[in-house]
């Protein structure tokens, strides 16, 4: 049995598109192979912490459409009076909403995930919300700065010695807030951290974040994307969806020749007479056109072919991943997708491939004031309907005209006028100079230090 859990995966999600509204579906369904949805409408999902002091991890907590965190009690058999639920708000569900998989409606039309009711906390501020007055730590700050001191450990001082409790154990503190910030009793509260089911997988065969799939799905011994067969042909006793051409680019996903079945996963014979795995009837393969763990191309390849998902991620609709020269960027109507970031000088580069991933804190504190009235003549924002709803790693910032703007991972999106046709990234590292003493018409953008610093845009990468 595998136990897959969000905090042992390091790539990002990557992308396929889901209809604008959120409708909840089951769990993956025998006969065609669907993958159930991750969150609900209107809760998203957040990256908390990647690599750090500690093993190198990545951590996906529940948001609320706005992504404030979301907490559950620590122990749900003890009592809790007034004093304790002070300030705590239950996450109520739309009013159309269902139950599916990991997720419940319970008393009061609450939310509650893996069994647990979801809250939460008034005093707790977005990262927009912010006070202007905030130093560059604040601004700044990795979650993985703001987990760590969000954990309370209790160390023994030495061997035989009662556990002590480190400074700040049971108490919210954010680096860089206000001593006279909200409080709240880690021994009463958690964070909610968003992990997959237990799937039971053969051998070689795992569960994975599938970058450019937006979703989990199986992945072979070296991490590649694993596909089935959607038509007729996988129907059959045998694996005989894929022949001829089909076969040059298309690999079986091989079992042992005494291969027994485990779970879902069930054995059958190849074309070639060889045994190949497959999953509720469903052969599956590899695809030989992906390079790297994370690409997922042969979902593009033929109406029938599918990447191997056991959970999707919402996407907006029109929302897709696309191939340039550069890396698989997001698109919308056919056209690259931005995101307009301060530079903050590193190691590595922001224009190599994918390139480094901004900081959700960053992307939140700028939002829609990262592009002007002047910048706008070029730049043109996503705009979200008036019933789309957040979900997943997309949420929706207010515009000052009172539209409204799709935000991925913390970031604004916008498309570039000078783009004319599929597969163009004209506006792909384009910088704008910051004097950081006078950052003049981007006022609302804080600058990188008094040496300046410039904005630059990118296009957005799952």
């Amino acid at each position: 049995m595998v136990h897959i859990n969000a905090f042992f995966r390091k790539t990002c999600l990557g992308a396929s598109a889901l209809a604008l509204a959120f409708v909840a579906s089951p769990s993956v369904r025998a006969a065609d192979f669907e993958p159930s949805l991750a969150t609900p409408s209107g809760i998203t999902l957040v990256k908390e912490r990647s690599g750090g002091r500690r093993a190198a991890q990545t951590v996906f907590r529940l948001g609320d459409a706005r992504g404030m965190k979301v907490y559950a009690r620590q122990d749900q058999t003890a009592p809790c009076d007034d004093a304790c639920m002070k300030g705590w708000r239950p996450l109520v569900a739309d009013a159309k909403a269902t139950a599916f998989g990991d997720w419940m409606i319970v008393a009061g039309g609450q939310w509650a995930y893996k069994g647990e009711p979801l809250f939460t906390h008034e005093n707790d501020p977005p990262y927009e919300d912010l006070s202007e007055e905030a130093d560059d730590a604040r601004i700044a700050a990795t979650f993985d700065d703001i987990v760590a001191s969000v954990k309370a450990s209790v160390r023994p001082k030495e061997p035989g010695a009662a556990p002590t409790a480190r400074a700040g154990e049971g108490e919210y503190i954010r680096r860089g807030m206000p001593s006279s910030g909200p409080a709240v009793d880690l021994k009463q509260w958690k964070l909610v951290i968003f992990e997959s089911e237990e799937v039971a997988t053969p051998p070689g065969v795992s569960v994975a974040q599938i970058s450019n799939a937006f979703g989990e799905g199986f992945v072979d011994h070296r991490g590649m994307t694993i596909y089935f067969y959607r038509g007729k042909a996988a129907k059959r006793k045998t694996a005989d969806a894929c022949e001829g051409p089909c076969a040059q680019v298309w690999t079986p996903v091989q079992a042992p020749a005494r291969a027994a079945r485990v779970g879902d996963f069930t054995v059958v014979a190849a074309e070639d007479g060889t045994s190949q795995w497959a999953f509720r009837g469903m052969p599956l393969y590899t695809y030989a056109k992906d390079i790297v763990p994370g690409h997922a191309n042969g979902a593009n390849a033929g109406a029938n072919w599918r990447a191997a998902l056991t959970t999707q991620y919402f996407m907006p609709h029109g929302v897709k991943v696309e191939i340039t020269p550069i890396a698989e960027v997001l698109t919308a109507n056919g056209q690259a997708l931005y995101t307009r970031n301060p530079f903050i000088y590193q190691l590595g580069g922001h224009n190599v491939r994918d390139g480094l991933p901004g900081s959700y804190a960053v992307g939140k504190k700028q939002s829609v004031k990262g592009c002007d009235s002047e910048c706008l003549k070029e730049w043109r924002p996503l705009i979200a309907g008036p019933d789309a709803r957040a979900g997943g790693f997309w949420q929706i910032a207010e515009r000052p005209d009172g539209t409204r703007q799709w935000e991925y991972k913390g970031y604004v999106l916008y498309t570039y006028a000078h783009d004319k046709g599929p597969g163009e990234i004209n506006g792909n590292d384009i910088y704008d100079l910051v004097d950081g003493e006078a950052p003049g018409r981007y006022s609302g953008v804080e600058a990188g230090g008094s040496t300046g610093a410039a904005l630059f845009w990118h296009v957005a990468t799952p």
